[in-house]
């Protein structure tokens, strides 16, 4: 049929000798040896005997040394496939496969690689294992695979595979050699904590038990480490095998086995144990080492989270998981009991799980009916999906494709029938049922399901009026026709952040009832492609648009498929990962709480307050680290996401006690924060924005305030800014319950205060209903007139002279004229006058004997004549 469809590949074995002169250097030496050899047995001199033949034994070494055969695969079109024989192994061990290969394909649409296959006594496919790939252009490489799977008792043989595979139809000429193929043995190394959760308390004690079988050399020891979530190390030893049958004498000598392969003549297995100190709250990694030699090294992991409170109280209903048990093997899905505890543990109100089964088998519907049962009345409210058939009924759906709801519920007659029975148990027991997981976004909008999604509505509606149908939405797509769904399931490819997503839910809301708001993921971003601090830092964001009070119970936030790596809330046995801790710090943490606004203080970069009742949070997340100092409440506790306490500090000043903090990389949350020193400072606003800077004059700063309480509060208000003269007078106000107020505080301006911006303080003293209050509150104010500027600056010269230029800038429309002086620290002034400015004009001083100024602050003083109106610039000399 040509080469685009072959009959036949090459695959033979080449040499990698192959030019005359390379042969007739093997051919000399072949016969130099058998020369020796024989004059050895004959005891003749060599270069009296002429050999006939070489010794067997010589030929067979020259032949896999010098010669050096391999195996090639000349692709033109297809796959190949070289096996070896069944080959006998014990299962005490652990067997993998390395090789060298080339790779010649130089368009990248071939692949090869080896595989190892194990098979049970009847030689029936159990597993395999695969090493990397090769493709393009690579010259001789080493392929391997030796990793610790998991231990299967009915392991008796392996099989070798040499694969090149297409990636495509359109896949066309290649050439792949192979050569130096072994299989590799290692002994078999269990890595474990002594609890199968894997959570512990901070006071309790953490032990690693490590075990390693089939072990027939005297490695006796392990390197164990210990490491956090920062990746640092806390503790690393080296611990001996303890043998668990002393009378086994470990042996290195090989035996032949029934397969007529080698195999050790004795295993023994030990193990040792690790009891670690007392940790902090977070989360870590054990990680083991046994280096035997170059290429026989393994490194095992267990991970496990230590935890500062083991309370299952709270529980967050606007939080949940998107298990997609339908897709995985009936083997790997966890039980009711684990996803019940991991649920409460992880303080986790909701939960997405499969409900279709078959209804002809009892024992299928009577498991599912009662999890829900069970899940609900542990306090998880359930969501049915209705996603991939059951295995028993799959050949029904003729149109079904593997991992595609849309294509399983397209037939409408079939899924009616097949559906009844698990309508007819689930909607006494669920009020919300969701069609496809939450990645098949709009497959429910096309047009070749319009038929059956009304059928399915009108099924939902006969068992249940109050059902609510569920669908997963891509808010980026536009239809022409919108879907009958009651509720949508947010889903985007592009990543959306916090406030991308606050203004979808709030057009959401302007278009359909606010009931029904849609529900979004608070899926950590990927581990591929981010750090752990960032992922940790957009979870946080994601949690608190939950307690905005727009939203507040219409909403919940769904973590899909929490199980994988990518992910990294737990793994498949439901064992903490990376992510567990933080997000179950937060979950608890914005449980039940409505956000209340952003404390407008430049010390705190991103927060947020969050309350209910008279609990009141505060959360910090940086971006960058930060040092706080303000009064948060008389008895306030702080901590990382992790649950480790965040040391601060308590000083007197004369506002009152100041507290200081420090927060790192990992977002801080403050509980026990003063509910009435929040909302004043979230409830203020400071309405000037710029007072002029006029010598003499008093300007007004005028401030808003809102009193949050049902009772009337009086006090008064200072403000405190170093471009303001001492004496400022306090102002006295009072409000009534629920009321706004504005007052205006006089003030006058420091003539030697810098133009510009300037940090200011507005120190609040309230009569609350327990005591007296004061609260500092951080703003910023603008010094000066926008419409005139002037810019400082310097430059050295060569001839040890400072060079100072003054840029002015008129913006006003109205000529202005200037007296400036320039004062440095150590000098005498130097003065100069700008008449006139209408718009730009420049200004130079020079300074004799720069290298003396050096470290010194240079004061301009701009006074506008006839006006009192001053201008003030300060900077520092350094030389570059």
């Amino acid at each position: 049929t040509g080469t685009e469809y072959p009959k036949y590949l090459a695959i033979g074995i080449y040499k990698r000798t192959t030019t005359k002169k390379e042969i007739e250097e093997i051919d000399k030496l072949r016969r130099l040896y058998s020369q020796w050899s024989l004059a050895w047995d004959t005891k003749q001199l060599p270069w009296n005997i002429t050999p006939e033949t070489t010794p067997r034994e010589f030929d067979k070494f020259v032949e896999l040394t010098v010669i050096n055969p391999f195996l090639e695969f000349q692709m033109d079109g297809g796959a190949a496939e070289v096996v070896s024989p069944y080959i006998a192994i014990e299962n005490q061990s652990v067997y993998g496969i390395s090789c060298h290969a080339f790779a010649d394909c130089y368009s990248q649409d071939f692949d090869g690689f080896a595989i190892i296959r194990f098979y049970d006594a009847n030689k029936q496919f159990l597993f395999e294992r695969s090493t990397p790939s090769i493709t393009g252009r690579e010259s001789w490489k080493e392929l391997s695979s030796l990793s610790q799977y998991p231990y299967n008792p009915d392991v008796a043989y392996v099989q070798v595979s040499l694969q090149v595979r297409p990636r495509s139809a359109r896949s066309f000429r290649a050439v792949f050699g192979f050569d130096s193929v072994r299989i590799l043995r290692s002994p078999r190394l269990s890595l474990k904590v002594d609890r199968p959760s894997r959570l512990y308390l901070q006071d309790e004690s953490v032990v690693v038990e490590c075990k390693a079988s089939g072990m027939n050399y005297l490695q006796s020891t392990l390197d164990i480490r210990l490491t956090d979530h920062e990746g640092k190390t806390i503790g690393r030893v080296t611990k001996s095998l303890i043998p668990e049958d002393r009378g086994i004498q470990p042996s290195g000598r090989l035996i032949q086995t029934g397969a007529k392969s080698l195999a050790p003549a004795a295993y023994w297995s030990g193990n040792c144990q690790w009891i670690l100190p007392k940790l902090e709250a977070g989360f870590y990694e054990v990680r083991i080492q046994m280096d035997r030699s170059r290429t026989d090294r393994f490194e095992l992991i267990e991970r496990f989270a230590v935890l500062s409170d083991h309370s299952r109280d709270t529980v967050n209903s606007q939080v949940g998981w998107s298990i997609p048990e339908d897709r995985q093997r009936e083997k790997d899905r966890l039980d009711t009991s684990s996803i019940v505890d991991i649920l409460r543990e992880a303080r986790v109100g909701r939960v997405k799980l499969p409900i279709w089964f078959d209804g002809r088998e009892n024992t299928n519907a009577d498991f599912y009916t009662e999890r829900v049962d069970r899940l609900q009345g542990s306090g998880i409210a359930c969501v049915g999906v209705i996603a991939t058939p059951p295995e028993s009924i799959k050949p029904m759906f003729v149109r079904s494709r593997a991992e595609d709801s849309g294509s399983a519920l397209e037939d409408t007659i079939v899924t009616q029938t097949l559906l009844e029975p698990v309508l007819q148990r689930m909607s006494s027991r669920l009020l919300n049922f969701q069609l496809g997981w939450d990645h098949e976004a709009d497959f429910v909008a096309h047009t070749r399901f319009e038929t059956a999604l009304d059928s399915l509505r009108r099924m939902f509606r006969r068992y249940s009026q109050e059902a609510q149908l569920i669908a997963s939405h891509n808010p980026m797509a536009t239809w022409s026709n919108t879907p009958s769904i009651d509720r949508w399931q947010l889903n985007c490819a592009t990543l959306l952040t916090a406030d991308e997503l606050k203004t979808i839910l709030l057009k959401s809301q302007a278009e359909r009832s606010p009931e029904l708001t849609p529900w979004f993921h608070i899926t950590p971003l990927s581990s591929k492609l981010y750090s752990l601090r960032t992922r940790v830092q957009d979870l946080t964001e994601r949690m608190l648009l939950l307690t905005d009070p727009r939203f507040q119970s219409n909403t919940v936030g769904w973590v899909y498929d929490p199980m994988t790596s990518d992910v990294g809330v737990i793994t498949e046995d439901g064992g903490p990962r990376e992510m567990f801790v933080p997000f179950r710090t937060l979950s608890a943490s914005t449980a039940g709480m409505q956000y209340l606004g952003k404390l407008p203080n430049s010390q705190l970069g991103q927060n947020a307050v969050i309350s209910s009742n008279d609990q009141c949070r505060l959360l910090i997340w940086g971006p960058q680290p930060l040092h706080a100092k303000l009064y948060l409440g008389k008895k306030i506790s702080i901590r990382d996401v992790w649950g480790r306490t965040v040391p601060y500090t308590t000083e007197e000043s004369r506002l009152g006690p100041v507290q200081s903090f420090s927060v790192g990389d990992w977002p801080v949350i403050v509980d026990g924060v003063d509910i009435y020193t929040a909302r004043w400072r979230l409830g203020l606003e400071v309405l000037t924005k710029q007072i002029d800077m006029v010598v003499g004059k008093q300007e007004e700063i005028l401030v808003q305030f809102a009193n949050p309480f049902p009772f009337p509060v009086s006090g008064s208000m200072q403000i405190v800014c170093s471009s303001l003269v001492d004496d400022q007078p306090a102002k006295s106000f009072r409000v009534d319950s629920e009321g706004q107020e504005k007052i205006s505080i006089p003030v006058k301006v420091n003539p030697y205060a810098n133009t510009g911006n300037s940090p200011m303080q507005i120190i609040v003293t309230v009569e609350g209903p327990e005591d007296q209050s004061i609260i500092a509150i951080d703003e910023n104010i603008q010094i000066g007139n926008n419409d005139i500027e002037f810019d400082l600056r310097y430059t050295f010269t060569e001839t040890n002279e400072l060079l100072v230029e003054i840029e002015a800038n008129n913006r006003s429309g109205a000529p202005a004229n200037f007296d400036c002086i320039l004062q440095p620290s150590s000098r005498t002034r130097e003065r100069t006058q700008i008449l006139q400015l209408k718009d730009r004009t420049t200004r130079f001083f020079v300074l004799p004997r720069a290298d003396e100024l050096v470290g010194q602050t240079l004061l301009l003083q701009c006074e506008q004549i006839g006006t009192n109106r001053v201008f003030n610039m300060r900077t520092q000399v350094n030389r570059l």
